[in-house]
């Protein structure tokens, strides 16, 4: 295709915005450690210890004290610190009123 950049150029540019994409993913996750998260809660967290969720910031949540009720429910939890592309957390509370019966 005329005016294409060169494949190197490309392969190149791509590093870039995936080193520049990773970068700013921890930064966020990063400014989340320590606030109290609403999470609603997907599953087991498999082979660790607690359930696994979504932030309403769209942030990936292991809540390690949360148990497998949880799963379907939404639960307040203290973000404690980023743990690779996801935060580590500890169960505040659940929200009786939202969730499966």
């Amino acid at each position: 295709m005329p005016g294409r950049p060169p494949a190197a150029e490309v392969k190149r540019r791509v590093r870039a915005l995936r080193d520049l994409s990773s970068r700013l993913r921890a930064a966020f996750l990063d400014r989340l450690a320590g606030s109290t998260l609403e999470v609603v809660v997907e599953r087991p967290a498999g082979s660790a210890p607690g359930v696994v969720g979504t932030s309403a910031e769209y942030a990936r949540v292991l809540i390690g004290d949360g148990t497998p009720d949880l799963v379907g429910r939404v639960v307040l939890a203290v973000a404690d610190r980023r743990d690779g592309d996801r935060l580590s957390a500890t169960l505040v509370r659940f929200q009786p009123l939202v969730g499966p019966d």
